[in-house]
């Protein structure tokens, strides 16, 4: 926080942090410690401080490379998820926040002696960021599936020949299915930008048997206007 040690506030400012930090859940808190013990036994094979007790100007850096171990290391992009907040989180509580620490950004300021003198959340340093951005959408495009190739009308034909063939479906499941195939794939001829596909096909008059009738598509049924108007005038029979 960047209210000095003499202000009358910053015990009130510290009380708020210490509310803050005891309303974690123990859970929470558990995976939180386990998380930054071993980002502490991280640094500490390479030569640097312990992070948990010291900020170094170099801290972003090694969290960019112990979050690269992370994502190497791991399917899901939640270890290094948990590694940011339980950073985030230990950097905020009241004992880290001493001596008007800012709990929200990162900076390096220069000491009366010229040594640098690193301050703050290192979570929040533009690196970290831009590197969490980054995996966060890369991760997305991993999840997002690829787009189906649309159903042709050779994969329909062999999908009802299979329906008619296989003795596991009834003769309902068969009608029904059959159905609903012809009518989705008429709806996707339909909607489809491509209408020389929608000629083509329709030109081919592929005929589908259900129980000996022919399963018509919706261009072939008449209107029920028609129909009723048909009846009133006597060209229809009941």
């Amino acid at each position: 926080m960047d209210l000095p040690t003499t202000s009358r506030r910053y015990q009130a400012a510290i009380a708020a942090a210490r509310f803050a930090d005891q309303r974690l859940e123990s859970r929470t808190r558990s995976d939180y410690s386990s998380s930054l013990r071993r980002f502490s036994a991280f640094c500490k094979s390479d030569g640097y401080p312990d992070p948990l007790k010291k900020r170094f100007v170099e801290l972003p850096g090694v969290v960019a490379a112990y979050i690269n171990l992370l994502e190497t290391s791991n399917s899901t992009q939640w270890p290094a998820e948990k590694l940011r907040a339980a950073l985030s989180w230990h950097y905020t509580k009241r004992e880290m926040l001493a001596g008007g620490h800012p709990h929200d950004r990162w900076v390096v300021e220069t000491s009366p002696d010229g040594t640098p003198a690193p301050r703050g959340n290192p979570t929040r340093s533009a690196a970290i960021t831009r590197i969490l951005a980054g995996l966060s959408k890369s991760k997305k495009r991993e999840r997002t599936p690829k787009r189906a190739s649309p159903m042709s009308l050779l994969m329909l034909t062999k999908a009802i020949t299979f329906l008619e063939s296989n003795s596991m479906f009834n003769e309902t499941m068969r009608l029904w299915f059959s159905a609903v195939c012809s009518l989705s794939f008429y709806g996707i001829l339909v909607s489809s930008a491509n209408r020389a596909l929608m000629t083509a096909t329709s030109s081919l008059a592929v005929s589908l048997f259900v129980t000996g009738r022919q399963i018509m598509i919706p261009s072939q049924v008449e209107p029920t206007h028609s129909i009723i108007s048909r009846r009133k005038n006597g060209q229809l029979k009941h």
